[in-house]
């Protein structure tokens, strides 16, 4: 059967590009249509031609394992998940009164806390279509990082918008750009701090900076709508970053003429779902803690010092194995793993339940990068369901996890 002229969304980057044709072959994506070389390698990789496995006696067994671990659970997402499926996952953490985190702790966790103290003028990619003029792009290329982030929502302007890349270090913006700014890495806060002194029109400021910043200053002030973009998944290291870009768009709002908004940009893998099925179900982005029977928030414990302090005794890892960061896979060698997602059975855990992939084999939804809901298809089904064999394992538990 083929299924070209059915659409489908790419989670391959934080884009979710919901404009993909696939054609379907033996089981396969024999061919994804789409001007992007991340998003063929996404489709492309992944692949299931394997039956559903039997799922009853592994869901009774991962259940019963959960129940009974020593010392308390701990339910992980990690990338490749619908939000129906995040949400049951954040049922599972709420039963068993353990603790729930997600991969975003890792990567955008500095993003979310400055987000979270300060606040931020955040933007569609619909900014980027119609309103912007200045957009800065802060030690980023979205060509290697999201390939159709201006093929696709900057296309058919009239009057392009203007471009400054930032460097800072080794981190580079694209080229070509109208200016290009260099600043050392152990600048970047000064540089961020000086920019937005600028912007509230501090003279000692402008007398104080280099020229390149100087002008980088009159330029976001002169402009109708800027828009600062920047790595929102590779702030653990840069914690000054965030927090600095979300003030400095706070500096060029204050007042002039200037409209300033802010645009992260996150991995794929439907992290933003995380994100926001975690603060919709329990009022915090990451970092949750049922042990009281409700909800508290340590946005500074992390999964692998709970782990290495003997806090948990049992682990549900959902989503994509391939998706967990070194030190968080590293931690769970020490303890029990329930896996439950595409290619389990990587993770090298005591129970591995494989399932498809989210908008291949299992439709739902997916947040974009600027969270915006899109609906994720089934294009190939067949494959078990990871909604499915987690709402299984939510069920064993609310029963009491034995067999009738």
């Amino acid at each position: 059967m083929s299924l070209a002229a059915l659409s489908a969304t790419c989670l391959g980057c934080g884009c979710t590009c919901d404009d993909i044709r696939l054609t379907e072959a033996g089981g396969r994506v024999a061919a994804a249509e789409i001007d992007c070389e991340l998003g063929r390698g996404w489709f492309g990789q992944r692949v299931s031609t394997a039956p559903p496995p039997p799922l009853a006696g592994a869901i009774e067994e991962a259940a019963r394992l959960l129940r009974r671990a020593e010392a308390r659970p701990l339910v992980y997402l990690a990338a490749g998940l619908s939000v129906e499926a995040q949400r049951v996952a954040v049922e599972i953490a709420d039963r068993l009164e353990g603790f729930l985190d997600s991969i975003t702790a890792e990567t955008a966790g500095p993003l979310l806390l400055a987000l979270q103290r300060g606040g931020g003028s955040l933007a569609t990619l619909g900014t980027l279509r119609h309103r912007a003029d200045l957009v800065v792009l802060w030690a980023v290329r979205p060509e290697a990082t999201h390939p159709r982030l201006f093929s696709r929502f900057a296309a058919g302007r009239d009057h392009p918008p203007g471009m400054i890349a930032v460097d800072v270090g080794p981190e580079r913006g694209p080229r070509p750009a109208d200016l290009c700014v260099v600043v050392a890495p152990e600048e970047e806060r000064d540089a961020l701090a000086a920019l937005a002194a600028l912007a509230r029109g501090a003279s000692e400021a402008a007398a104080g900076a280099r020229p390149a910043l100087t002008d980088l200053g009159a330029r976001l002030a002169a402009a109708r709508h800027a828009l600062l973009v920047f790595d929102g998944e590779t702030s653990v290291g840069r914690e000054g970053r965030a927090e600095g870009i979300l003030a400095l768009a706070e500096s060029l709002n204050d007042g002039g003429p200037t409209r300033c908004t802010v645009l992260p940009l996150r991995g794929g893998g439907n992290r933003c779902g995380a994100d926001a099925v975690l603060t919709w179900q329990t009022g915090y982005p990451l970092a949750v803690d049922f042990g009281r029977g409700y909800p508290t928030y340590a946005p500074r414990r992390r999964v692998v010092d709970l782990v290495g302090h003997g806090l948990v005794g049992v682990a549900l890892v959902a989503g994509e194995a391939a998706s967990v960061p070194p030190p968080v896979r590293r931690a769970l060698e020490s303890i029990p793993v329930v896996a439950v997602g595409p290619e389990a059975d990587r993770l090298g855990a005591a129970i591995a339940i494989r399932t498809g992939y989210a908008g291949i084999h299992e439709g739902g939804t997916a947040v974009r990068l600027d969270g915006v809901p899109l609906p994720l298809a089934s294009v190939i089904p067949g494959a078990a369901s990871a909604v499915g064999t987690l709402q299984g394992i939510a069920d064993r538990l609310a029963d009491g996890g034995e067999t009738p």
